[in-house]
């Protein structure tokens, strides 16, 4: 029979960490797992430091294992024991700064990132915001006055550049805790500082249904470059999003097929969708093959520097800008807002199926249960539903001549 009072030793299994309740659960060697109400899963060891009881942190779940956070248990265990402190021990040496970590968890983070535009926004995030106050200081320095000096300013709840920063900057300290910078994570006394604000969805303006077509001429009338203009009406055809459609190369269209395939990684849901083409738009896509632009992309840009480029969607926003076309509040129309354009008129003049609709818009399937048995991508069905849009917004009669 065990001695009373003995400590455990390994209580823990990796499938009774990822199992655990809210709540404090002893593993041994003082090394504690703590869940929170919210799931999230860190390491805590209690340990008797020069006559003192101090709880040390030894870094998320996420990061660090079971075998390495006993191990780190051990060694601090080890120090205490022959009259040593293992926080001193842990940031002896040189303490990176926080551009150095920023740096480090770009690095780690880049993989998972769809395109470079995540990283830009990243860097510009830190460097605009954050480096000036803190980017000199050590990590393990940073401070909870530090961190909501730099996010309360930009607080708007979710969705706001405050809420974003405090995403950011929790991953960087979290990093810095993981690797032994410093114990604890400030970030995550913000989730309970902060105010609560209620977020007012806003939705993309769309222009009616019933002005479409009229918009459609408008856009071919104007006299901005060729391949701004085919992109736009490219767009509205295929009721695609503006990045994808802008970075649609040739290689993804089967003009035989009357297909455009888009790879898993170049969709926002992150899986493969085929888009058939009317007739329209495969007059579009010859339209921009006669435009004699090289490289890969169809809608290719012109550059100052002469090679191929998407064309930018600012590009595309100024084109409608002369136009004039305003939703029924009054508001300036979106590129994005043609998408509800047509899912309006798909519901009320098309009497298309709710599961079409979804299928034409790429939207991916929320329900996973549904999502397991709708295998089929409705592709036959939508592209009768394609070709009757087309011939609303832009009556094949109307494309003959025209740019």
């Amino acid at each position: 029979m065990a001695a009373r009072g003995r400590h455990p030793r390994h209580r823990l299994s990796e499938l009774a960490v990822r199992g655990a309740l809210p709540g404090r659960h002893a593993d041994g060697n003082c090394l504690y797992l703590f869940v929170r109400p919210t799931g999230a899963r860190s390491w805590i060891q209690r340990l008797v430091i020069g006559g003192r009881r101090r709880d040390l942190g030894l870094g998320s779940y996420s990061f660090v294992s079971l075998t390495e956070a006993r191990r780190r248990a051990a060694e601090n265990r080890r120090v205490a024991r022959s009259g040593g402190d293992p926080t001193a021990t842990r940031t002896r040496g040189t303490t990176p700064r926080v551009r150095a970590v920023v740096e480090a968890v770009i690095a780690a983070r880049r993989a998972n990132w769809r395109s470079a535009a995540t990283e830009k926004k990243w860097r510009r995030l830190f460097e605009t915001l954050v480096f000036p106050r803190i980017g000199d200081k050590p990590v393990s320095r940073v401070t909870l006055d530090d961190l909501r000096g730099i996010i309360v300013p930009h607080w708007k709840g979710r969705g706001s550049i405050g809420y974003v920063l405090r995403q950011h900057l929790d991953y960087v300290i979290r990093w810095a805790v993981a690797h032994g910078h410093r114990p604890d994570n400030p970030a995550e006394q913000l989730k309970v500082l902060l105010p609560r604000v209620k977020v007012v969805v806003k939705h993309h303006p769309s222009l009616p249904y019933t002005e479409a077509a009229a918009a459609m001429a408008a856009v071919q009338a104007s006299s901005v470059d060729d391949a701004v203009k085919l992109l736009l009406v490219f767009v509205v055809l295929c009721v695609s999003r503006l990045g994808e459609a802008a970075s649609a190369r040739w290689s993804e269209i089967d003009v035989a097929e009357r297909a455009w395939t888009l790879p898993p990684e170049r969709t926002k849901s992150q899986r493969l969708h085929r888009v058939p083409l009317s007739i329209q738009a495969l007059d579009v896509i010859e339209r921009a093959r006669a435009l004699n632009r090289p490289g890969p992309l169809v809608f290719a840009g012109r550059s100052r520097r002469g090679g191929p480029r998407p064309v930018a969607p600012s590009a595309v926003a100024r084109l409608l800008q002369p136009l004039g076309l305003r939703d029924e509040h009054g508001r300036r129309v979106a590129v994005h807002g043609f998408r509800s354009t047509f899912r309006v008129w798909a519901m009320e003049q098309a009497q298309a199926s709710f599961e079409v609709c979804e299928a034409a818009l790429a939207h991916a399937q929320v329900d996973q249960t549904v999502a397991a048995y709708a295998r089929s991508d409705l592709f036959e069905a939508r592209r009768a539903l394609m070709q009757q849009w087309a011939d609303y917004v832009l009556p094949r009669t109307s494309t003959e001549g025209r740019v």
